[in-house]
């Protein structure tokens, strides 16, 4: 790569002038040192085949016919106190990653659809972020408004971003598409809370994986303490996992989709540690080949685990909506307020599964829960009811013994209540409970009579 010293560009009706700088135009930076000052510290642009940078005085300083060269560059020449990177639009072919190890370092692009990181690196990342351990992350880093592929001349070759120990920093108006394996792969096995306390905000991915390599959109392990506001990723044909969560804790996604995969999040606890706090708030999820939120723990286990306001598809046939098992318990998750789609069996409660609600979801049918779990709550439901009451009014004819209450609920009560409200009514009776009635059984036949024998009642699952 060609390093240009003291060498400006200007554009005029088309035409691009480049000419060194003399000594009355060093006098004048000298006299104002604000003079011609942009707001970034390097400027990436391509002209024609060769890719430029300018300082922030305009200067051009590096430039090549591979954009991983300059870009890199740019990073080095801020390594020290930080800065900003503008990446203009256009697409920007790489043969080697974009490397960042330093904190406050920013790449800004012009537009997510317009600036496009082109990344020709087989098997590898396109951006790898790679800091110390604790106590001495990265900090202070922001990616912004681009496109992350691996399209011509080769496609789907390059992941897209790599990155661990990070902390305070932003990713937003990301676009991903065409890429190997991996969008977006964050955390470290060496590293206990690799990324901490980062907002990833306008996630697009979409398109990921080959016909031998099945592909994760986001794959998060040993993050913690992080949000992602609108994350929507359809990885396609070779689509494996759109978000794969793997030994994290406090952690939410607020607002998004996954389709075209098999599933929509595969949440498990691995070997590193339990995973505690995750949110998923307000997702839409549509043509997932299995279970769409599958939720194990091999050797730990899940606590707090909230999952409100979402709506899914119908699964296919033998997989579920949402799915919690596995050999180590799950405790206290809250599935709230969400739409399901399907008549048949589409949320499932494990046996390792302890305090699960299931509260004021809209179901199709009283077959959609199967629940082994312990200390399950489960109310309020659109077509499960659970609780019921009433009264029940009936004429006794002399002879009748046994009357029947229909309670209208998924199964037999475990509590209810039945009193009599009529002098008929009120005698001598057993009261047994199935899945379907409430039966009074009178030891003396009540008299004859018109509605002479009611009762008000009360039953709950």
């Amino acid at each position: 790569m060609e390093r240009r010293d003291d060498l400006a560009r200007v554009h005029v009706s088309g035409i691009t002038f480049d000419f060194e700088y003399g000594e009355l135009w060093r006098g004048i930076h000298r006299r104002n040192p604000l003079s011609f000052k942009k707001p970034y510290s390097w400027t990436v642009y391509k002209d024609r085949d060769v890719y430029m940078a300018e300082d922030w005085r305009g200067r051009i300083r590096y430039e090549d016919d591979d954009a991983s060269e300059v870009i890199n560059a740019c990073i080095n020449a801020i390594s020290t106190e930080g800065g900003v990177i503008f990446i203009r639009s256009g697409t920007y072919t790489l043969s080697t990653p974009i490397s960042i190890t330093s904190s406050n370092i920013s790449l800004i692009g012009e537009g997510k659809e317009t600036t496009i990181l082109n990344g020709q690196i087989s098997d590898d990342y396109t951006i790898k972020i790679e800091g110390e351990p604790y106590p001495n992350r990265l900090a202070h880093l922001r990616i912004e408004n681009m496109t992350i592929a691996s399209i011509s001349p080769s496609s789907r070759i390059s992941n897209g971003i790599f990155m661990k120990n990070v902390k305070y920093s932003v990713f937003r108006d990301l676009r991903f598409r065409a890429l190997r394996e991996y969008a977006f792969y964050m955390g470290s096995e060496e590293t206990y809370s690799s990324i901490t306390s980062c907002l990833f905000e306008n996630l697009e991915i979409e398109g990921i994986g080959t016909d031998t390599v099945p592909s994760t959109g986001l794959y998060l392990l040993q993050v913690d303490d992080c949000r992602f506001v609108h994350t929507e990723v359809a990885c396609g044909t070779y689509g494996d996992k759109d978000i794969h969560v793997h030994s994290c804790k406090h952690l939410s996604f607020l607002g998004g989709f996954c389709g075209q995969s098999n599933y929509g999040f595969y949440i498990d606890s691995g070997s590193w540690t339990p995973i505690y706090n995750l949110v998923i708030k307000q997702f839409n999820f549509e043509n997932l080949a299995r279970d769409i939120i599958y939720v194990v723990t091999t050797d730990r286990g899940i606590f707090n685990l909230r999952i409100e306001d979402c709506s899914f598809h119908e699964p296919n046939t033998g997989y579920r909506a949402i799915k919690l098992g596995g050999s180590i318990a799950i405790y206290s998750t809250e599935i709230v307020n969400n739409y399901f789609l399907g008549t048949a069996e589409i949320i499932e409660v494990g046996s390792v599964c302890s305090y699960t609600k299931i509260l004021g979801n809209d179901l199709k049918s009283s077959d959609n829960i199967i629940d082994n779990g312990t200390n399950t709550i489960i109310r309020y439901n659109r077509n499960y009811p659970t609780v019921n009451s009433g009264v029940a009014t009936f004429s006794g004819d002399g002879t009748t013994t046994t009357f029947r209450i229909e309670h209208g609920l998924v199964s037999t009560p475990s509590k209810y209540v039945v009193s009599p409200l009529t002098p008929d009514a009120d005698a001598s009776r057993t009261i047994t409970v199935d899945d379907t009635y409430i039966t009074i059984t009178f030891d003396t036949a009540p008299p004859s009579g018109t509605d002479n024998v009611k009762f008000g009642w009360w039953a709950e699952v």
